[in-house]
């Protein structure tokens, strides 16, 4: 996903050759969220502050598992727009991905509303932020866990194969909010400089193979025991099988990096799945 008042030339020539969710946003009541199809396509919302400019194609995978939330003028708070990829993996994948899609902006919406209209909310904006965000994550994660998702309802305690990751980005009152669980990237383009926001949360990775065997896992070929290529995802609850236990302290975590920059001299912001990377 990109943001930016305008797309050069380049830019448009990259979401062409895209092989996965891209989306580009750019500073310029819309709703969009979808399941991408199979093979290719390209979309485009705008409003007064924003241009925004998807593209996906399959590549070799015999489906296609990526999903996309566009949310202008939010009904809420008007001044902010919510964008979103998420990458589904594994057999339930696709509609884990598109149900993270359908609700985590309403999930983190309510978390924010109720902060702001608490007695915490003494708390400086940011901070409000931050914490609905996670809460909008780790609830939405729970919440499938106990629930299943749409078109899969994983009956009689079956749980659900798979998992998802995500980067979503907030624009809220001149500032981005930008959280990543799993290998989906942000990258923004400021004065001309292109400046990873994310970070991969990738098992080998020395702070998530610390957190990892603390929680009583391992790291094997790069992957967590030595078949889950991300550290962090939606899902993927046969690693989350301490019941009783924090998010953060799960062998898989759904706790999201949380990154909070100003928009001032960004010229476009780029959201991508994997594939694209």
């Amino acid at each position: 996903m990109l943001a930016c008042e305008k797309i050069n030339p380049d830019a448009k020539s990259l979401i062409s050759q895209a092989r996965s969710a891209f989306a580009i946003v750019t500073p310029i009541v819309t709703r969009a969220y979808s399941r991408m199809n199979t093979g290719g396509g390209k979309l485009n919302y705008q409003n007064s502050r924003m241009y925004v400019g998807i593209a996906w194609s399959q590549g070799g995978r015999p489906c296609m598992q990526d999903a996309f939330a566009v949310v202008l003028n939010c009904d809420d708070d008007p001044a902010t727009d919510f964008l979103a990829v998420f990458d589904g993996h594994g057999p339930d994948g696709g509609d884990i991905a598109r149900h993270a899609a359908l609700n985590l902006f309403p999930d983190v919406m309510d978390s924010l509303i109720d902060a702001e209209s608490s007695s915490s909310s003494h708390c400086k904006t940011d901070e409000r932020v931050e914490r609905a965000i996670e809460e909008g994550f780790c609830n939405l994660d729970e919440n499938m866990r106990r629930d299943g998702v749409k078109n899969n309802a994983a009956p009689n305690g079956k749980a659900l194969r798979g998992g998802a990751t995500a980067c979503v980005v907030w624009f809220r009152r001149g500032k981005f909010y930008c959280a990543n669980i799993g290998d989906s990237r942000a990258v923004v383009s400021r004065r001309g400089q292109a400046i990873p926001v994310t970070l991969d949360h990738k098992p080998d990775a020395t702070r998530e193979k610390k957190r990892i065997e603390a929680a009583g896992g391992w790291v094997e070929r790069n992957r967590v025991a030595g078949v889950l290529g991300v550290a962090r995802s939606f899902a993927d609850f046969n690693f989350k099988a301490e019941l009783d236990a924090k998010p953060s302290e799960q062998v898989v975590s759904v706790v999201p990096d949380i990154v909070i920059q100003s928009l001032e001299h960004v010229e476009f912001l780029v959201i991508a799945t994997d594939g694209v990377w």
